[in-house]
């Protein structure tokens, strides 16, 4: 250990014997180390809340609080439960030695100990400290990473939905972020008085960089919207784009846009590589996927022509869009949600209303699901004509 990090290293030093405490000290001064002497269990615990030491010296056989209650306290409280403790012990038997460790002790040194021994120990248990503390702060850079992208994705999402709603159609949404951040997103554009453009995209991955590309289709759309004509050509504009800014990364998304004109009851869809949407026809009690029919994800080619498809709607038509990570959620067993699973809920569920019926999706993947975590944000969206 170079002497700036021995300066640095804060060494606790408790035990009940004086000359102890005086001779560890000399030891550790002359290293360079700085050092806080403790008499009492009562004063180490008292010395760790007001000095948050880099290592402690611990005698175990103390009056009052010994040195295992002082270990057990060190360990079972947030703030010190990572400093890592030497037990100075001048018992022989393995037993003792046993508990200290069940404890949360990390070394130990006999009485009477040797100086050699003592540093060797002493340097072993501050480099892996350091380590922690390093990877600690990693973890700490990590999430508030994550937290701001998570932040970013929700700015993302459009606002006042009801607002720009053309009369006559409705759109209910759900948005789960998982703890992972992922690359879920969806928009949407009032095209005219009449017709409603609902675009969303699951971008490859997790992590900051989906998230930072997903603020890229959101910005390359602000225009696209207004600009195609079809949602074949929007498609085709935005992965031309798309390409030319983050092919490098190898990072694709899939992408579903349509658009509802609500006079002429018809909706114009396009499909990059996204789940098939399905169409419930209330009245009719009939549910069906949408054209299979899907070109490529955004990003595996740089010049696609993506196709048109086009619907007729009644009243109480609703489209339902949704990303993979709804589908491909799996439970402790492995087993994934699937397509099939969706189409049964909703088939049972025809009648509910959209935003109750999402709910009922939702509270059928978490029971599938039951505590096994998200890896993969999950968006389901509802456009019905009412």
């Amino acid at each position: 250990m170079e002497n700036n990090e021995k300066k640095r290293a804060k060494i606790l030093v408790v035990d009940d014997e004086p000359r102890n405490v005086r001779l560890l000290s000399m030891i550790l001064r002359a290293e360079g180390y700085e050092v806080l002497p403790g008499y009492s269990g009562e004063e180490a615990l008292a010395e760790t809340e007001k000095e948050s030491p880099d290592l402690i010296l611990l005698d175990i056989m103390m009056p009052g609080i010994d040195g295992y209650e002082v270990c057990q306290k060190l360990r079972g409280a947030e703030p010190t439960k990572a400093i890592p403790i030497i037990m100075i012990t001048a018992l022989e038997g393995i037993e003792e030695k046993v508990k200290a460790l069940n404890l949360g002790a990390d070394e130990f040194i006999s009485k009477p100990f040797n100086k050699f021994e003592v540093l060797a120990r002493i340097r072993t248990l501050l480099r892996v400290k350091r380590l922690y503390d390093e990877l600690q702060e990693k973890n700490r850079i990590l999430e508030d990473e994550l937290r701001m992208a998570h932040e970013v994705q929700e700015a993302l999402l459009p606002k006042d939905i009801e607002a720009q709603m053309p009369q006559g159609l409705e759109l209910c949404c759900e948005y789960i972020p998982a703890l992972a951040v992922g690359g879920d997103f969806f928009d949407i554009a009032k095209i005219s008085p009449s017709i409603i453009g609902v675009f969303i995209a699951d971008v490859m991955g997790h992590g900051a960089q989906p998230a930072l590309i997903t603020v890229l289709i959101k910005t390359l759309l602000s225009e696209l919207f207004y600009e195609a004509q079809t949602p074949a050509e929007l498609l085709a504009e935005l992965n031309r784009r798309y390409n030319a800014l983050v092919r490098a990364t190898g990072i694709f998304a899939s992408a579903f846009y349509l658009t509802v004109d609500v006079n002429k009851k018809e909706v114009v869809f396009s499909n990059a590589g996204h789940p098939p949407a399905l169409l419930i026809r209330r009245e009719k009690r009939e549910l069906s996927e949408l054209p299979k029919e899907s070109g490529l994800a955004l990003g595996l080619a740089s010049d696609y022509n993506y196709q048109n498809h086009e619907s007729k709607l009644e009243k109480g038509d609703t489209i339902l869009l949704y990303t993979d990570g709804l589908s491909d959620i799996a439970n402790r067993n492995g087993e994934t949600f699937g397509l099939d699973h969706l189409k049964a809920i909703v088939a049972d569920n025809l009648k509910l209303p959209n935003i109750t019926l999402i709910q009922t999706i939702i509270n059928a993947i978490n029971k599938f699901t039951g505590d096994a975590p998200s890896p993969d944000d999950i968006t389901v969206l509802a456009i019905g004509l009412t």
